[in-house]
């Protein structure tokens, strides 16, 4: 299986969780990544226009270890014995260039190397 390169910048303290049971909501998140010891300070899970979940989510973390350790966890079950799939969470670049251009800032940033232009300008 060939492994694909994630392109986005990594979240230092959030993670993504995968295989989620559909009728999971964030306090059940949160009591299964508690029932492993780690301290969520924030979960969210991702949902349909239905209001479904989509069956993946997101938890933040007190701290950078905190999160590190939990991705070196390959084996978190929710609590019906579920596999849970556990990766770094990343912001695209597309997120990245969008959260730089709704600041007010007249700059031209670089991230990881490619110039992002502000909104008043244009790249024609």
């Amino acid at each position: 299986m060939m492994q694909v390169e994630k392109e986005g910048i990594a979240y230092k303290n959030r993670v993504f969780i995968g295989n989620l049971h559909t009728k999971y909501r964030e306090k059940d998140v949160r009591l299964v990544i508690k029932d492993y010891g780690f301290h969520p300070d924030d979960v969210k899970v991702i949902r349909d226009v239905n209001g479904c979940s989509k069956g993946y989510g997101f938890v933040d973390l007190l701290t950078v270890e905190e999160a590190n350790k939990l991705l070196e966890n390959e084996t978190l079950k929710d609590r019906n014995g579920r596999l849970l799939v556990i990766k770094p969470a990343y912001r695209t670049i597309r997120q990245e260039v969008l959260r730089l251009r709704s600041s007010e800032c007249d700059d031209i940033h670089t991230i990881e190397g490619t110039e992002v232009w502000p909104l008043s300008e244009s790249k024609n």
